[in-house]
């Protein structure tokens, strides 16, 4: 908790926070907002509009739902990497305060 007092006392800390916080909330309620991505035969190569905010790709497909469904999973990725990370970390009694051979902290 103590790291992240420090991340945001900074400006650009708290612009990385922020943005981050605005991946994550868009990541998951995007995907539940925005229509389907499955292929559509008819509105193929569209232009950004009301109906599409970025457009539809050479399938029809919604390329702004597509990019949140790909956010989401990317999200999932990470969370199951850093619970991996922390699990091995954990068994093998390592932490972030623990020094490393030759390296001491500032």
């Amino acid at each position: 908790m103590n790291a992240l007092r420090e991340v945001w006392r900074t400006r650009a800390g708290k612009g990385g926070l922020v943005l981050f916080g605005v991946v994550v909330l868009a990541a998951l309620v995007l995907p539940f907002l925005l229509p389907d991505y499955r292929v559509q035969i008819f509105p193929r190569y569209e232009a950004p509009s009301l109906a599409h905010l970025f457009g539809t790709d050479e399938l029809g497909r919604d390329i702004l739902a597509r990019v949140a469904q790909g956010a989401r999973i990317s999200l999932m990725v990470a969370t199951a990497a850093v619970l991996v990370a922390a699990t091995i970390a954990r068994a093998w009694d390592w932490s972030p305060d623990t020094p490393v051979a030759g390296w001491t902290r500032r």
